[in-house]
């Protein structure tokens, strides 16, 4: 990495190496990376390629993740991903956060069953 930055990836992020002269084998592949310090990282044994010379570019390259979803009619009874009995903690700084937004769903939702629109903004009799 260039000695000033950061590069912003963490372990088991995967970056794709271009550009690179000498060690040509890396350039256009794919590799699994361990962070060691903000500023650099390991992709593995790189013994058997050719000598480094100078160069290159790693760009993070985003590899799809499977996610699995309840049907909506199920998920605002039970708000939580299958095989989870909780919600998923996105960032500690906003703890409680998705289940006040799943509460406030629902009441949305039976406002609109029961009066065919949506409430009004800031009134609060509607709001109760």
């Amino acid at each position: 990495m260039h000695e000033d930055k950061r590069h912003g990836l963490n372990d088991g992020d995967t970056v794709e190496f271009k550009e690179v002269k000498g060690m040509t084998q890396i350039n256009g592949q794919k590799f699994k990376i361990e962070v060691k310090t903000p500023g650099s990282f390991v992709i593995g044994d790189t013994s058997k390629f050719s000598a480094y010379e100078n160069g290159g570019m790693a760009l993070e390259v985003k590899m799809p993740i499977e996610m699995k979803f309840h049907d909506l009619e199920k998920s605002l009874r039970y708000p939580y991903p299958p095989d989870s009995m909780e919600m998923p903690i996105a960032s500690w700084d906003k703890f409680g956060v998705p289940e006040q937004l799943h509460l406030i769903l629902n009441g949305v939702y039976d406002f609109f069953a029961k009066h065919h629109r949506l409430p009004s903004v800031l009134d609060e009799n509607e709001a109760q």
